[in-house]
């Protein structure tokens, strides 16, 4: 069999096309003689406008980060984001439609919900029968991610059941599958090796994240940690923010404890060695600290989809979270001196990870759509 999976991302952030990625490794790993490819959405509609909504997004995050939570909750209302659809739809409906008919695709994925969006509408318009898939990559549902014509859509988690029906999802088009990781989040890891890896000592590590577009106060929380009374060592990740990197090595000279990397591939690893984790709560890096069984400490989650990640984590107890970084320290001591509570958010975390969701999810599309594959249903 040679399935033809066309999948959708937008790279803003590098979540969204992690999960692309990690979904196209199972259809090549089981299928090599099949034709894959990851679409960055915005990229292929418009390199401008991407590059100038990429920078608006960022920009907005970085400067003020209440403007985009007004506008997440805005968008909420399902009238607001229809309308949002159908704009980026005509922008780009054409060439969307173009690249299907070549790639003759038997499913079509969308790990963003721009695409899902767009997807749906031109469904709607052409009569177009390919399954429409959408990978929701945050533990909240927003509106954005809502469609008439999503014919599955794959859930983090199953305890998002009643959200999702009171959003209007019909029943029949959910599956509780989790986030899909890449193959590197399933692996077993010796822990003394990596470190020996890395040069660091059997003394605790916590792993400092922002993403991999480095936001945070990933250097204040690094700092703030080197400072403390305790005989730990920190791996602090810059991510592509080069400017972080910059000053974080320089951090790195006054602090034999502290070890730094830019953007990394190798997460599944810093993360088998640490005993904690601090830094943001993005819908990817969430599942892949939950899938080793890692606890966290959020840093002032950022309004809209992070604040919905960090209510998540913090209401079922897999995450502790602070606003101010004055409260770092005295919560890092308070989890390493009652042990029984990483414990807990380790179990926590073991219960609601899920590192075999790529895998789930390539079984259910092939024993759903692919299995056989039905040549009358694919029109385009």
């Amino acid at each position: 069999m040679k399935p033809s999976i066309l999948v959708f991302s937008v790279s803003i952030g590098a979540g969204h096309n992690s999960a692309a990625e990690a979904i196209v490794q199972q259809f090549n790993t089981h299928h090599p003689a099949g034709k894959t490819s990851v679409i960055d959405t915005l990229d292929f509609i418009n390199p401008l406008f991407h590059k100038v909504l990429e920078g608006s997004y960022l920009s907005t995050l970085k400067f003020n980060p209440k403007l985009w939570g007004y506008i997440y909750d805005y968008t909420e209302a399902s009238r607001q984001s229809y309308g949002v659809n159908e704009a980026m739809a005509s922008i780009s409906y054409h060439k969307v439609i173009d690249l299907i008919q070549r790639f003759k695709p038997d499913i079509i994925i969308a790990t963003h919900p721009f695409p899902a969006g767009i997807l749906s509408s031109i469904k709607e318009k052409t009569g177009m029968r390919i399954p429409l898939i959408s990978v929701v990559t945050d533990y909240g549902v927003h509106a954005f991610w809502i469609h008439p014509h999503t014919d599955l859509y794959f859930m983090p988690a199953e305890i998002m059941r009643s959200e999702c029906l009171e959003k209007g999802i019909p029943e029949d088009k959910l599956s509780f599958k989790g986030i899909p990781l890449r193959e590197t989040f399933s692996r077993t890891y010796d822990i003394a090796a990596i470190k020996a890896k890395f040069g660091l000592d059997e003394r605790p590590v916590i792993l400092v994240m922002g993403g991999g577009i480095g936001l945070g106060s990933v250097y204040t929380a690094a700092k703030t940690i080197l400072g403390m009374d305790q005989d730990i060592q920190v791996i602090a990740v810059a991510g592509k923010n080069e400017e972080l990197y910059a000053k974080l090595s320089r951090l790195a000279e006054q602090y034999a404890t502290l070890t730094v990397f830019s953007y990394v591939e190798n997460v599944a690893e810093l993360m088998s060695i640490s005993s904690l984790m601090v830094g943001k709560c993005g819908g990817l890096t969430v599942t892949e600290a939950l899938a080793m069984r890692l606890p966290m400490i959020i840093l002032n989650p950022l309004p809209g989809q992070e604040a919905r990640n960090a209510d998540f984590l913090t209401n079922l107890g897999m995450a502790a979270l602070i606003r101010d970084m004055e409260e770092l320290p005295h919560l890092i001591d308070s989890l390493y001196k009652v042990p029984i509570r990483l414990e807990f958010m380790r179990l926590m975390a073991a219960h609601f990870g899920r590192k075999e969701a790529a895998d789930d999810i390539y079984r259910t599309l092939m024993e759903n759509y692919l299995f056989p594959l039905r040549q009358e249903e694919k029109l385009c």
